[in-house]
């Protein structure tokens, strides 16, 4: 298992034990499997929090999680029993959830393997000509651009009977951080998000910045890439 899905279940561990958690996981931290979460981070539980309420809000009948991996919404959202949460993950990487979350979900749950940076992966089941929501929570910082970009138009591609997606994207300030220097292939960031997401084929792209008043949650101090625009955090919500 990707040693990063673990690092952010064990995120989701430490904010659920919190008095004051902006959600609970109760089988986080089993799929840590004792990966130490590190310095807090403060954006992680926001950006969680941020996806469970507008997974929720929008009340689709298919959910897609592009790039799985350790993700338990399936089980902790109380989504509809109608609706049906599509798992998508390269080979292995869906298989720890079997025996370490022992209850069924609330919902329908499908698991699908597939290598999303192909220009022809596909969702089977997926009804093409119903609404789909796609939730690509930290995958694209990740991918190679031209990746970023093939992924973005086949979900386009696959969302006939009208579509959403949820993600987030880090602007380029990032890229000057200690840190990251020199790491190869450099991390996917972007400061046009409207423009990343319209050339893919998503007609409208709207997004909050991590730290506005939207996507804050009282964990961010309000801080909403002022000063530098290259540091913002955009957590986009686009359509077809």
């Amino acid at each position: 298992m990707d040693r990063s899905a673990r690092w952010t279940a064990a995120a989701r561990a430490r904010e659920s034990a919190r008095p004051d958690r902006l959600f609970d996981d109760p089988w986080a931290a089993a799929l840590a499997g004792g990966v130490d979460a590190g310095p807090e981070n403060r954006y992680l539980p926001v950006r969680t929090r941020y996806f469970d309420d507008a997974i929720l809000a929008a009340r689709c009948p298919q959910v897609v999680l592009l790039g799985a991996g350790l993700d338990t919404r399936a089980w902790r959202l109380p989504l509809p029993p109608a609706t049906t949460v599509f798992e998508v993950d390269r080979a292995g990487g869906l298989g720890p959830k079997r025996s370490l979350v022992p209850v069924p979900p609330g919902c329908a749950r499908r698991e699908v393997e597939a290598d999303l940076s192909a220009p022809d992966w596909t969702v089977p089941g997926l009804d093409g000509g119903a609404p789909v929501l796609w939730v690509a929570e930290g995958l694209l910082f990740h991918l190679a651009a031209d990746a970023v970009e093939r992924l973005l138009a086949r979900a386009a591609a696959l969302s006939r009977g009208g579509g959403r997606l949820l993600a987030d994207v880090f602007g380029t300030g990032l890229l000057r951080l200690p840190s990251l220097a020199g790491r190869r292939p450099a991390p996917f960031c972007t400061d046009d998000p409207a423009g990343l997401f319209g050339r893919a084929g998503w007609t409208a792209c709207a997004w909050d910045l991590a730290g506005s008043p939207a996507a804050n949650y009282g964990r961010l101090g309000g801080r909403a890439g002022v000063g530098d625009p290259g540091m913002r955090t955009y957590l986009v919500n686009a359509s077809v």
